[in-house]
């Protein structure tokens, strides 16, 4: 196999195939679901019916779960989510087919955020681990929260500046030669500031196995590496690679038998300003 100085761009059946092989070792997800379990539930209206536009749904693993949250709470729900890359979003209908909630209507939209208008507002609107991939931030995050109700809220799921993002800090330039899906809670938290929009920041622990980026398992290991910097690692030059496992090593932890990096999870709830005292109610 020929050798590149750059990795090429994974395409939409890669990325699916990697992002699968994350989801298996890493346990943000479980994180994610017990904050809103134990922090969001209880903090949402009561009400009959509820309405959720979820952005970047991916094939509707973290929604499906969320949504057998939500339906504790509430006996009717309106689902719409948005997710471009057509392979998940063929796998999270085929699911709603085989699936199907009772008293949940679905409206799945394979276009990116950016491209989706609509003249109805939302209770909730989350983007989770979605924004890396929205060209401009900024106007996804306002557009987020024009699309809510007054009293509604956006909740955005995103990566600290530990864990991958010190990983792709590193070797997302060199691998593909630009970092422009380089994106952590720092950076989301500056423009919040500078539009003063108001909001609550958890922060959860989560950690990543990264064994077999060790043990240099040509699956596994390389789906993550693929994953954690968006492109295809399989013909990148021996000595990068090396370089970007032996990074990874120095980060990792030994514990039961795996190697572990810490990779805390950002959990934002931004509010309307008129609704700002919500702030306080989690």
């Amino acid at each position: 196999m020929e050798h590149c100085k750059f990795a090429a761009p994974l395409c939409q059946d890669d990325y699916a195939r990697c992002f699968k092989t994350y989801k298996k070792i890493s346990s943000e997800w479980k994180s994610m679901f017990e904050w809103i379990q134990d922090n969001l539930l209880g903090n949402l209206p009561d009400k009959e019916s509820f309405s959720v536009l979820s952005v970047g749904s991916g094939a509707g693993d973290f929604d499906f779960q969320f949504i057998q949250i939500l339906k504790s709470k509430f006996k009717a729900l309106e689902y719409v989510a948005l997710e471009p890359n057509k392979v998940f979003c063929q796998e999270f209908k085929a699911r709603i087919a085989s699936h199907p909630f009772h008293d949940v209507r679905f409206e799945i939209h394979s276009v990116p955020f950016e491209e989706f208008s609509v003249d109805k507002r939302f209770n909730l609107v989350h983007l989770t681990q979605c924004l890396y991939y929205i060209p401009d931030r900024q106007r996804a995050i306002l557009n987020a929260l024009d699309m809510i109700l007054d009293d509604g809220l956006v909740l955005i799921f995103n990566q600290t500046p530990m864990g991958i993002n010190q990983i792709q800090r590193m070797f997302l330039k060199l691998v593909k030669g630009s970092e422009d899906k380089m994106f952590s809670s720092k950076e989301l938290q500056a423009i919040l500031d500078h539009h003063q929009i108001p909001y609550r920041l958890d922060v959860v622990d989560s950690f990543l196995d990264v064994s077999d980026c060790f043990r240099l398992n040509p699956e596994s290991g390389g789906n993550l590496l693929s994953f954690i910097l968006e492109s295809d690692v399989r013909r990148l030059l021996p000595t990068t690679k090396r370089e970007i496992v032996d990074y990874i090593q120095e980060l990792s932890f030994y514990y039961q038998g795996r190697r572990l990096i810490f990779h805390p999870v950002a959990i934002f709830s931004l509010f309307k300003r008129t609704f700002s005292t919500l702030n306080t109610q989690f």
